[in-house]
């Protein structure tokens, strides 16, 4: 049972290529690497990155930003777990290695990719709405720790402070998280969805392994296409019989009593033709099955009937 298997594996195959792109970076996940392992590799980075912003998001921190509404963040992470629990079934997929499932999961992916891009273009904007709300965050929690330490020196000679002021350049910090935070979300875009895409690509390539040959199979079929090595006439190209007048019969080639006969159909040029030799009157005969007894030479060439040419 292992012997022939173990052979197996030092005999050539001949395998059929279909190029369902091309772009080099569609037909190779990054260019060089195989697309069923591409896809693979990204639905491990996805299920990694997802539980991760999940996990972060439900103890109401935002992994790009210091301060967020607890809306958004709840929202983001719940997104994170829906898209980690679909790429988790993308690896189920891509073992299966089915086009039906394959197909059905790329849909899946692309939905999953739409709405954590589409929640993570919103937390950007909703941070750049919310500005005055974090500095006012950032002031005051910075200043909760100043004001402790203040308040614990004696009241000798001590200066008063003011805490609402803007002290600790939050406007800066600011700023740098929002650059912070658009710069992921490029990445992420880019990124996620390149992976989407060589997934679909993946998902194409799979449709046409699995129709392709059946495709090719049926239009065989439909134009009664024969194989050489079926055909018994050789590389002739012959229709097959189908019993009308006229018509060449393959089973005759396959019969070494009778010679290869050729029917021309053509009309009485002269009546010279009617004084044959004896030589040409042995080499004439009769093709199968339209059988020329009680007739003489004479008599097929005044009615003009078909003459036959003997190949040897």
């Amino acid at each position: 049972m292992f012997y022939p298997d173990f052979l197996r594996i030092f005999r050539p195959e001949y395998r059929v290529r279909y190029l369902h792109s091309s772009s080099p970076v569609l037909r190779k996940c990054c260019g060089c690497i195989h697309l069923r392992a591409g896809a693979m590799i990204s639905c491990l980075v996805w299920v990694g990155l997802s539980l991760y912003f999940a996990a972060i998001s439900f103890q109401h921190k935002s992994p790009f930003f210091s301060y967020m509404s607890d809306a958004a963040i709840l929202v983001f992470g719940t997104a994170n777990l829906f898209f980690a629990i679909v790429a988790a079934f993308g690896i189920l997929t891509i073992f299966h290695n089915n086009w039906y499932y394959v197909s059905h999961m790329a849909m899946w992916i692309s939905i999953g990719v739409f709405i954590l891009l589409v929640d993570a273009l919103v937390n950007v904007i909703i941070f750049i709405v919310i500005q005055d709300e974090y500095k006012t965050w950032c002031i005051q929690s910075a200043s909760g720790a100043l004001e402790d330490g203040v308040k614990s020196i004696p009241n000798t000679n001590a200066t008063s402070i003011n805490f609402s002021a803007d002290l600790y350049n939050c406007q800066r910090t600011w700023e740098g998280e929002l650059k912070f935070g658009m710069l992921s979300l490029i990445t992420i875009i880019i990124f996620y969805a390149y992976w989407a895409i060589c997934f679909y690509s993946f998902s194409i390539k799979k449709s046409y392994s699995a129709f392709q040959p059946a495709t090719l199979r049926h239009a065989m079929a439909g134009s009664r296409m024969m194989d050489p090595m079926m055909n018994p006439m050789g590389a002739g190209g012959f229709a097959p019989y189908d019993g009308a007048h006229g018509g060449f019969d393959p089973r005759m080639a396959m019969d070494p009593t009778h010679s290869n006969v050729i029917v021309l159909n053509n009309s009485k040029p002269s009546s010279k033709l009617g004084k044959s030799t004896s030589k040409e009157k042995q080499a004439i005969s009769s093709p199968p099955p339209y059988a020329l007894e009680g007739r003489n030479d004479g008599d097929m060439t005044e009615k003009g009937h078909s003459s036959v040419l003997i190949l040897e």
